[in-house]
């Protein structure tokens, strides 16, 4: 039995709120997504600070921390990716996106993802 057909490669897929998934380069593309090339996974950033996995820390994810800033960890809208620091405020005990996970992100400002 002969089989021909086409095999469509598939890679992951960072969409513009930052998730990832795994497309076609047509799809991603058409979905207004960067694709990351034939046969990638969608992973862990590579590092905590580039919050949306773009490949750089920039003012995008600056705007993401932004969004986060002096939540706490009972705020609703809490999300612990944000808390680059384990530090919890002394006055109430309490994880705090705050100045200590900016520091930490500073530290990382304009890194790019380091090439394979």
């Amino acid at each position: 039995m002969n089989v021909t057909g086409t095999v469509t490669a598939s890679g992951a897929c960072i969409m513009p709120d930052g998730s990832c998934v795994e497309f076609t380069e047509q799809n991603c593309t058409a979905c207004g997504g960067t694709y990351q090339g034939d046969g990638t996974e969608c992973t862990p950033c590579w590092t905590d600070s580039d919050f949306n996995c773009d490949g750089i820390v920039n003012y995008s994810d600056l705007g993401l921390l932004a969004d986060h800033w002096l939540f706490t960890e009972d705020d609703p809208a809490w999300d612990a990716s944000y808390n680059l620091s384990i530090v919890p405020e002394p006055s109430s005990g309490k994880e705090i996106i705050n100045y200590l996970d900016l520091g930490i992100f500073a530290d990382h400002w304009l890194e790019e993802i380091p090439c394979p």
